[in-house]
């Protein structure tokens, strides 16, 4: 069954959904490790897809290895299908309030530099306002052209030139 895509106005009871979920990460995972709010959901007044993105970052990565049984052990599920050499990637479902959310977790460590890119990208997000709204009304338009490969493929094009702008370091 393939999901519906739908890109939701932003909603900032997500932001006491991330803290929860920082704490319970945190909390079983122990010191060495951040825990950040990424994704569209990261972004006061940016609308996402019902995800909620986290990365995690720890020390190294054997320590990512290690984490995978804890995570498991917090209901989280290793999807091989969206990892990378730079990246283990994790989801989970959770209901916070009344509502379904799904977690996307990625797991870096700190000697990849991938991970900064997906900060960069947030923080340049939220000190431009300008620029998140029309990232979300491109957002819409992508989805409206068809399928969740063309989708992909045009958020990743229009990420890497915002990237470009932020000064991101090749």
């Amino acid at each position: 069954m393939v999901r519906e895509i739908v890109v939701q106005p932003y909603d900032p009871s997500v932001r006491d959904f991330f803290e929860r979920e920082k704490i319970l990460l945190l909390s079983g995972l122990g010191t060495g490790c951040e825990v950040h709010h990424i994704g569209s959901t990261s972004v006061p007044g940016l609308g996402g897809l019902n995800i909620i993105d986290m990365l995690l970052i720890v020390p190294m990565r054997s320590s990512a290895d290690l984490a995978a049984q804890t995570l498991k052990s917090l209901g989280y599920a290793r999807d091989d299908t969206h990892g990378d050499k730079e990246r283990i990637f994790f989801r989970c479902n959770r209901v916070y309030g009344e509502k379904k959310v799904q977690v996307e977790l990625h797991v870096m460590w700190r000697s990849s530099s991938a991970y900064k890119d997906y900060l960069l990208f947030r923080d340049y997000l939220r000190e431009h306002p300008g620029e998140a709204a029309r990232y979300f009304t491109l957002k819409q338009q992508w989805l409206r052209v068809g399928k969740r490969e063309a989708y992909s493929a045009k958020k990743a094009e229009y990420i890497r030139r915002v990237l470009e702008k932020a000064g991101r370091k090749a």
